[in-house]
């Protein structure tokens, strides 16, 4: 039975919606961010998830502090950054650019 693009749609929107519900719990003051903090940080959560993304403890210390390399040298010392490397590469980058 094929899903409808009005069906896809929404159920991106409630992906979305959890994902950035997920990034404001995350990091507390997350809409006083950068918005390439922000953006990073909410993609990282819809593609990884609460359970996952909450792991990286070290990069999300240095988003608190505003390391930004920090936070990027984090992304790159990780297992997603093997797996998804390019893509890992762009959140690191965009982060590091905020330094």
């Amino acid at each position: 039975c094929p899903v409808s693009e009005e069906r896809v749609h929404e159920l991106f929107q409630k992906d979305v919606s959890i994902a950035l519900q997920d990034a404001r719990w995350l990091q507390r003051d997350f809409d006083d961010l950068p918005e390439d903090a922000q953006i990073t940080i909410a993609s990282l959560a819809f593609q990884l998830g609460l359970n996952r993304y909450q792991k990286f403890v070290k990069h999300h210390a240095a988003i608190r502090d505003r390391d930004w390399k920090e936070a990027a040298a984090q992304l790159r010392d990780s297992k997603l950054y093997k797996q998804t490397t390019n893509r890992t590469e762009r959140h690191a980058a965009r982060l590091e650019a905020l330094a």
